[in-house]
């Protein structure tokens, strides 16, 4: 499946606290129990103590992004997709839980809503999020935009860093193959091969690469 070749998106640990200033001290207590315990995948001790949290304070938003982790990490998706929504409308300009809409909209394949969030992510805070250039550019590749698609793929190539998004290689080169960019695709395909040689989706990804090679001679 297309998520399992996306690099996983920052975690509660590495989110920027967002929280309002004016939380009561207890709330902010609540909240840094339940994030030690989501970095430890006690989600169930997390989630009573968010919960908790945002009914003392339901303007700390990113108290409601943590408990929109929790209900991911515990299964419950419509609940997590519902209060990640809540973050959101309660502070458009904070990007965590856009990121997450992402990802629920990529398991879901529909396209036009990864398309939207992930354009928000890169609106709001591109140089944190490289990998919602590779969400944008898969639900371009998916919805047969192909010169956008390629264009978002060299973005996730360019902005990756130190994290690296091999996948971003296969898309690009697929892209380029509906331009019949024939030469560029193969090369970039070859290159997600060998970046990512141990991948789950490697034997399907080397057939592609034989359709578009030359058959050699008899």
């Amino acid at each position: 499946p297309m998520e399992s070749q996306i690099p996983p998106l920052p975690d509660a640990a590495a989110a920027a606290s967002h929280a309002a200033l004016a939380a009561p001290p207890e709330t902010v207590k609540l909240k840094d129990k339940a994030s030690k315990n989501l970095k430890n995948r006690k989600f169930a001790d997390a989630l009573k103590d968010l919960e908790k949290a945002v009914a003392l304070y339901g303007k700390d938003v990113e108290a409601i992004y943590l408990t929109g982790l929790a209900y991911k990490e515990l299964h419950k998706d419509q609940d997590a997709v519902s209060t990640f929504q809540k973050a959101v409308d309660l502070d458009p300009g904070y990007a965590p839980p856009r990121v997450q809409l992402a990802v629920f909209s990529l398991r879901a394949q529909n396209w036009p809503a990864l398309e939207r969030h992930a354009s928000e992510v890169i609106t709001l805070n591109p140089a944190d999020y490289p990998e919602a250039w590779l969400y944008l550019a898969t639900a371009r590749l998916m919805l047969g935009n192909y010169p956008a698609c390629e264009a978002a793929a060299r973005n996730a190539i360019q902005t990756s860093g130190a994290k690296d998004l091999p996948k971003a290689h296969h898309i690009l080169g697929l892209a380029l193959a509906k331009q019949n960019k024939i030469p560029e695709a193969i090369a970039e395909i070859r290159l997600y091969l060998e970046k990512s040689p141990n991948a789950a989706d490697t034997e399907a990804v080397k057939r592609q690469l034989a359709t578009l090679q030359p058959a050699p001679p008899r």
